[in-house]
């Protein structure tokens, strides 16, 4: 769940940081990171995708400048974004 909840942030914030990932990078860090047989990682991950465009929505602008910094690092760590 640690790791699905980490993901959905990421993917949470794609749109909210005006970003476009490589889809290819996700499926690959899914391959590295999930093992096969957890069957919650889809539910789990779905779960905190739409907690986190909740959230997010109400951010104030520094917030989301600080929201949007750290993910873009992270996003761009894993191969998401150039």
């Amino acid at each position: 769940m640690i790791r699905a909840g980490e993901l959905g942030s990421v993917l949470a914030s794609e749109e909210i940081c005006g970003l476009s990932y490589k889809q290819a990078a996700i499926e690959a860090w899914i391959d590295k990171n999930v093992p096969a047989d957890d069957i919650m990682f889809a539910s789990s991950l779905d779960t905190a995708v739409m907690g986190g465009k909740f959230g997010y929505r109400d951010q104030t602008t520094s917030e989301r400048t600080a929201h949007c910094a750290a993910i873009k690092k992270t996003a761009k760590h894993y191969g998401f974004i150039d």
